[in-house]
């Protein structure tokens, strides 16, 4: 069945435990991502249980048809339920993945066990969305873009639950510059906070201001998940610049400036000051709220050899420049790699 747009929110604050499968999916991925983790606190699942969730990518599918429904019916000795996460990519998907979940909906209902598919880029004409919603035992949750008019409407909602004002002109065009992407229209709205902090206001020249600054600081949030280790906030930020429209040339461009100030810092700071003393050497001018992560930097990099990291990211400026058709998996990569690099440091 498929569940209808006013019904959703309740849906995933209350889901019918009776349902095997719940296929979240959509045009707005950020949306759709939101709420497949409330539907998993809502049900109260242990994501991180190997023996009771499993976790399968499309490619396991295409390998092999029967590995989903094979999964669904195990349940081992010592618990009560089994849980699958399946992710899918594309609009097109290919018809062994399919008939994976054909077979899978014929033995449907299956008792104690829930399989939870997340699927990028799945439009509602896709032949599996129709197969889903068809299934008595199963639910469809689909996320799409918003009007301008419920833009506005969860900004005002968002913004009251931070005790923040905001005006009628800067309300519509904070709406106008916000995303698609339900993730990146939050994270726009967290920097905007940091932004005009402490002011419980927010202006039209504020809003104007932080359009032009604005990618600094989403910039500089994937520097420092880069150099403090954090691969998932790395992967998450990456995703954020890209979908803002950032090209991989320009985010490299600002990992290395980065880059250069941390390697400036860890060289201070080695040779006797203070990471205070260090910070405000090598970049005086420095968002409140980046300090800390630049400070956490220092410590996990001071002993690192920064003149390779650097000689790396010129390297690999050079070949984004003529790979353009894998630019944005070469970046990535790099800096996953530089992220796990400072982890086996620390």
């Amino acid at each position: 069945m498929k569940i209808k747009d006013n019904d959703i929110d309740r849906f995933i604050s209350e889901p019918d435990d009776s349902l095997n499968l719940f296929l979240f999916t959509g045009t707005d991925y950020g949306l759709s991502c939101t709420r497949f983790n409330n539907i998993i606190r809502s049900f109260k699942i242990d994501l991180n249980d190997p023996f009771n969730c499993s976790k399968l990518e499309q490619k396991d599918l295409e390998k092999n048809s029967t590995v989903l429904l094979d999964d669904a019916l195990t349940i081992s000795f010592n618990q009560k339920s089994r849980i699958i996460i399946l992710k899918l990519y594309g609009d097109k998907l290919p018809t062994n993945i399919i008939n994976s979940i054909k077979i899978l909906l014929k033995h449907f209902p299956i008792e104690n066990t829930k399989i939870f598919i997340l699927a990028q880029s799945l439009s509602s004409s896709s032949s599996l969305v129709k197969l889903i919603s068809e299934d008595k035992n199963s639910a469809v949750i689909s996320s799409y873009q918003k009007s301008g008019r419920k833009i506005q409407d969860e900004i005002t909602s968002i913004l009251l639950k931070e005790n923040v004002k905001i005006t009628n002109d800067a309300l519509n065009l904070l709406s106008l510059s916000l995303g698609d992407d339900h993730l990146n229209s939050i994270k726009k709205l967290e920097s905007i906070l940091s932004f005009i902090y402490p002011e419980k206001i927010i202006s039209y020249n504020d809003v104007e201001k932080y359009i032009n600054d604005s990618s600094l600081i989403e910039i500089d949030n994937l520097v420092f998940s880069v150099f403090s280790g954090n691969k998932i906030g790395t992967i998450k930020n990456i995703d954020v610049l890209y979908l803002s429209g950032f090209n991989s040339i320009e985010i490299l461009k600002a990992v290395i400036k980065w880059s250069l100030n941390i390697k400036t810092a860890c060289d201070i700071c080695n040779s006797g000051k203070t990471i205070e003393q260090a910070i405000q050497a090598s970049t005086p001018y420095i968002f409140w709220k980046i300090k800390p992560k630049f400070e956490q930097s220092i410590k996990l990099c001071k002993n690192m050899d920064f003149s390779k990291i650097i000689d790396r990211l010129l390297i690999l400026e050079n070949k984004l420049k003529f790979l353009h058709n894998v630019d944005n998996a070469l970046l990535s990569y790099s800096l996953l790699g530089i992220t796990n690099l400072i982890n086996r440091n620390d």
